[in-house]
């Protein structure tokens, strides 16, 4: 029940001794890290070049018919469809994202709006900072 273990790692970098209560934290610590490393490599864009060549090897071939002429140029057909979609519904959105910015900017109130509404989270995120401490 006096295990110890010593932890190299210290803001002073000398070895301090914990109790093993710490060991549990050290985990947590870990598995935020984990979390970390995940949303670092979901936010690659590499990480999406691969994803969608897995998609396209695991859902196009489900539609391509291997008598009805060549699978490959099925497969670059149907990849090339998708691939022109997904531009035209993302242009759309930016299209629209854009009419949406120049309303906002060109309306007084809905600047006025923005200004408060930023204003309370910055200052619910203040609050929770000051609540909470550092951990």
């Amino acid at each position: 029940q006096n295990f110890q273990i010593k932890f190299a790692f210290s803001p002073h970098n000398f070895i301090l001794t914990k109790p093993i209560e710490r060991l549990s934290q050290l985990l947590n610590q870990r598995s935020r890290w984990a979390s970390n490393m995940k949303w670092q490599i979901m936010t690659n864009p590499e990480f999406f070049v691969y994803l969608m060549s897995v998609f396209f090897l695991a859902f196009l071939p489900q539609f391509v018919n291997p008598e009805s002429g060549s699978v490959t140029m099925q497969i670059i057909t149907l990849g090339l469809m998708f691939i022109v979609a997904t531009i035209v519904v993302f242009g759309a959105i930016a299209f629209m994202g854009g009419a949406l910015r120049d309303f906002l900017v060109r309306s007084p109130k809905a600047q006025s709006i923005m200004n408060k509404a930023s204003g309370v989270v910055l200052a619910g995120l203040a609050f929770r900072l000051a609540v909470t401490g550092i951990r």
